[in-house]
């Protein structure tokens, strides 16, 4: 069985106005996440963890982003994913470069 797979931290917008944006999002990161497991990575994919913590639309952003970045911090590459840069990406492509991860 094969062990050696990287990790990819699949980055995309989460926030939205309302929870149908929200959950709009959610397959969009999902999509992603398939198409990294495709080429062979095995997806993170944060939506889904942080939502099992702190809820679809709970939670503090500071307590968020401590739990996201420390999960980015296990992974190999991030994936920035869609067709903008929400300001959480923005903290975590930022947090790639000050530790020479893959973005």
């Amino acid at each position: 069985m094969e062990t050696t797979k990287l990790l990819a931290y699949i980055a995309h917008p989460y926030r939205a106005s309302d929870k149908k944006g929200i959950y709009q999002n959610f397959k969009i990161a999902q999509m992603y996440g398939k198409k990294a497991w495709k080429e062979g990575l095995i997806p993170v994919i944060p939506h889904f963890n942080s939502c099992a913590v702190f809820g679809l639309t709970k939670g503090k952003n500071e307590d968020i982003t401590i739990y996201d970045l420390h999960l980015l911090s296990k992974c190999d590459i991030l994936w920035a994913c869609g067709d903008r840069i929400s300001g959480g990406m923005k903290i975590e492509i930022e947090f790639c470069k000050e530790r020479v991860i893959p973005v």
